[in-house]
């Protein structure tokens, strides 16, 4: 069946020149028509030979399309189609509409290195709340004192030896004073960043997902040299694992992982623990990514905090299945599934004796959820 989508945009330019945007243009292979309409509001960006649609910002949307020749990125929002289209997942953009904007945090080796901006009003003193502790979910109720003043003009700050040190970091800079007297109201900041610790005994595979609000996250710069010589990671394709190994200094392969996704860790010389890092605030759009029908999904809350299936947006139907991996319990008992399927007429998950919560999706893992029918997941976020 031919697929057919149209795409808005205010022009196209190619690079064999500049195409008017007084009129649709249309790509074809066949199969799946694009037609490019004039005149949306949304800009071009031509400076690596290839044709993206962006937004008016200038941040392409979506998954690309391309012939080899001509790349056309596309964002759900300006999709339109019929027939069997390829779902295409919106690209994640972070509301960032605080005093205090653009925050981040890299891990740089063992220390944590939290960067920041600020909108039109210009510099402005800040201070660091912090919330820290072994496992620790998000919550606004456990952050600490906020630090001294930190005079204006400075945009980083380095928490030294911190990557590695056993606790979950949750830290929010906030303009000095603060815009609202609730430290936590977007006005100050709307971003919050964050680490969590994954650990990864020697030689067992270990499921983890990023329990932040990142999207088009490369698996090969999270993880980076963390694990070790040799360690391996795998990720799913709905179909079979893939996966990359560390060696030299650098991963044989790579990944870019979706929203809520979840990948496979092992370290293979020796235990490690892995920083995972990210943000998180107001997602617009909502994010969303496509559930398979009869296929197992690995999926994971990607939000530093416990969570039902349910109240993550993902709506069971009756003889859905749900796995856990389970890594250690003892010499016996290390590298297996429990595991429960949905009862639609109870509305609740029938497991085997001795399993709990298995619906219940703990901070950082993930779980194999496999629908009887496709769907679209709308994350929904606290």
């Amino acid at each position: 069946m031919s697929k057919r989508f149209s795409i808005a945009l205010i022009g196209l330019a190619l690079a064999l020149g500049m195409v008017s945007s007084a009129a649709a243009m249309v790509f074809s292979d066949g199969v799946t028509t694009i037609n490019i309409l004039p005149n949306s509001g949304c800009s071009t960006n031509m400076t690596d030979g290839s044709t993206n649609l962006q937004d008016v910002k200038g941040s392409p949307f979506g998954s690309p399309y391309t012939d080899g020749t001509t790349t056309i990125e596309v964002g759900l929002g300006y999709l339109t189609g019929s027939g069997e289209g390829v779902y295409v997942p919106p690209g994640v953009e972070l509301v960032d509409t605080g005093r205090i904007r653009n925050t981040k945090i890299v891990r740089v080796g063992e220390d944590l290195k939290v960067t920041w901006g600020y909108d039109a009003l210009g510099p402005t003193a800040v201070r660091v709340a912090i919330s820290s502790a072994p496992g620790q979910q998000y919550d606004t109720t456990t952050f600490g004192v906020m630090s001294g003043v930190i005079p204006a003009g400075t945009t980083e700050e380095t928490f030294v030896n911190a990557a590695h040190d056993g606790n979950n970091h949750y830290i929010r800079i906030l303009p000095e004073p603060l815009v609202n007297p609730d430290m936590f109201n977007d006005e100050n900041n709307s971003i919050t960043v964050g680490k969590v610790e994954v650990n990864c005994p020697k030689g067992l595979y270990v499921f983890a997902s990023l329990p932040f609000q990142e999207d088009n996250y490369s698996l090969k710069a999270l993880i980076g040299d963390q694990l070790g010589d040799s360690a391996k990671y795998l990720w799913w394709n709905g179909e079979a694992y893939e996966g990359g190994t560390y060696s030299g200094g650098d991963w044989n392969a790579d990944n870019i992982m979706r929203i809520g996704e979840g990948f496979l860790l092992m370290a293979t010389a020796d235990e490690k623990d892995v920083a995972l890092t990210g943000r998180f605030g107001t997602i617009d759009p909502s994010a969303a990514r496509q559930l398979l029908g009869k296929k197992y999904n690995l999926i994971g809350f990607p939000y530093p905090k416990v969570a039902l299936l349910e109240d993550m947006g993902v709506i069971p139907e009756d003889s859905s299945k749900l796995l856990r991996w389970i890594v250690f319990v003892d010499a016996t008992h290390k590298q297996y599934y429990d595991g429960g399927t949905y009862n639609g007429s109870t509305s609740s998950w029938t497991v085997a004796a001795g399993v709990v919560d298995i619906n219940k999706l703990e901070l950082a893992e993930p779980r194999y959820y496999q629908p009887q029918t496709g769907t679209i997941w709308t994350i929904a976020f606290p």
